[in-house]
């Protein structure tokens, strides 16, 4: 059946459409060009002719501003419990205190729109960085504005109080620092990047020598297990000295001349770091053994033979 779009007449209480003796009810407010969440009681709001205006002149206010999403809906839902004024007033305190690009200190924001002493924040109001907090530095954190301007990144690092003061008139620098230790994530242990951290404060060149290198080899590391993680999938991996391929238990070399040799390294990552070094540099690894078994031949030379057919027949005992 073609449901085809009509007119009708409901009456709307925020949260049910009526006609009748139909009830349909409302589970989101969508606005065209609007990108955070609008409540679905706000869409009263917006629709009655008592507060259409005010109400959308508000949508419109929180849609230029720099407040992150999830502040702009939470503003939405003030307005729906407690009226315009409370909220409107809140939104411009916000913009008042926005960074504007600058780097700045801001409080971590709570669910009762109060500071949250035990973390800090430091934002140009796109990106940001949360940090834990010592007991000497709760007061501080009480006389900051909040941040309700980004969802900060959680790198696990404290700041006290001393440290949060050698910072004051040069927070753009320590941002500049986070973002680049920020790239190091997933592929540098935690407590090397705390170290580096630290360092920032003791010794600024000795922490951006640390930087450098811990940068260099977390790139070393994505690389190895990008390229790791495709030849999972794909099975097999050609380069420039023949292909690599990959079983359910093992991985095995083929020659450019169909000989096959399976790798023996007893580390996982002893194995992706010998096929980093074959496929950027062409240096075959060094643990490898012959293969005799006719059964590993023949699953080989059938992965291989998917696009190497000439190759797979010469594999075949």
């Amino acid at each position: 059946m073609v449901f085809e779009p009509f007119e009708a007449t409901f009456a709307y209480n925020g949260e049910t459409l009526t006609s009748g003796s139909v009830k349909l009810s409302v589970s989101a407010c969508k606005i065209e060009g609007v990108d955070f969440e609008v409540p679905k009681n706000y869409a009263y709001l917006l629709l009655h002719e008592k507060t259409d205006a005010e109400g959308w002149r508000f949508l419109k206010e929180l849609s230029e501003s720099t407040l992150c999403g999830d502040i702009c809906t939470r503003l939405l839902d003030e307005v729906c419990s407690k009226g315009f004024p409370q909220p409107r007033r809140m939104l411009q305190e916000f913009n008042h205190e926005a960074p504007q690009g600058k780097s700045r200190f801001y409080a971590e924001i709570g669910y009762d729109w109060k500071a949250q002493p035990s973390h800090l924040i430091l934002t140009d109001g796109k990106r940001g960085f949360r940090f834990y907090t010592s007991a000497d530095l709760y007061d501080v954190c009480q006389t900051l504005p909040p941040n309700v301007y980004c969802l900060p990144e959680y790198m696990g690092f404290s700041l006290a109080l001393e440290r949060y003061r050698s910072t004051l008139g040069h927070e753009g620098k320590l941002f500049s620092f986070m973002k680049k230790l920020s790239l190091a994530g997933d592929y540098t242990r935690h407590e090397t990047r705390d170290k580096c951290f630290r360092r920032f404060f003791e010794d600024k060149a000795e922490a951006y020598k640390m930087l450098k290198q811990m940068l260099k080899d977390a790139d070393h590391r994505k690389r190895r297990d990008e390229l790791y993680e495709r030849f999972e999938k794909r099975k097999l991996l050609e380069f420039q000295g023949g292909f690599f391929v990959h079983t359910f238990q093992n991985t095995y070399y083929v020659s450019e001349d169909g000989e096959v040799y399976e790798l023996e390294y007893e580390k996982e990552v002893e194995e992706r770091e010998a096929l980093l070094r074959a496929f950027e540099r062409g240096m075959l690894p060094k643990k490898m053994m012959s293969v005799e078994d006719e059964a590993a031949l023949r699953e080989v030379a059938e992965i291989v033979g998917k696009i190497k057919p000439e190759l797979a027949v010469v594999m075949l005992p």
